[in-house]
């Protein structure tokens, strides 16, 4: 979650910035610095559908932003994940979240890295 959060909430910076973001209808893309590019360089991410529009990541998005729009929240820049118009999503704030609606589970925001293999094993076609 650490490429694609704000890292502290006062901040109008985060990892993944409304101009960066692109939803199409087949695909979306957005641009993260990665660890494995060198500093101030990004890496390009493509999101592709997944047939169960419920586990859908493309979907996700699409909704996601649909939401922002009615909710009149300007995304012309800014970061891409955010509370509300002037908060922008952490890593922190999110890990505190799961805890909070998820007690006992042990999530964090690792758990939607390592779940997306285990789910994509599930429904390998």
């Amino acid at each position: 979650m650490g490429e694609l959060l704000s890292k502290q909430k006062r901040t109008k910076f985060s990892a993944v910035q409304f101009p960066k973001v692109k939803i199409k209808k087949d695909y979306g893309t957005f641009r993260v610095k990665s660890k494995t590019v060198k500093q101030n360089e990004t890496e390009k991410i493509t999101i592709f559908p997944f047939k169960l529009k419920s586990l859908c990541p493309l979907n996700a998005l699409k909704k996601y932003k649909k939401e922002l729009v009615a909710n009149k929240i300007d995304f012309s820049q800014g970061p891409f994940f955010r509370l509300n118009e002037n908060v922008p999503l952490t890593k922190r704030f999110l890990n505190n979240y799961l805890k909070e609606k998820f007690p006992g589970k042990n999530l964090s925001g690792h758990s939607f890295r390592s779940g997306i293999p285990s789910t994509i094993a599930n429904f390998p076609e």
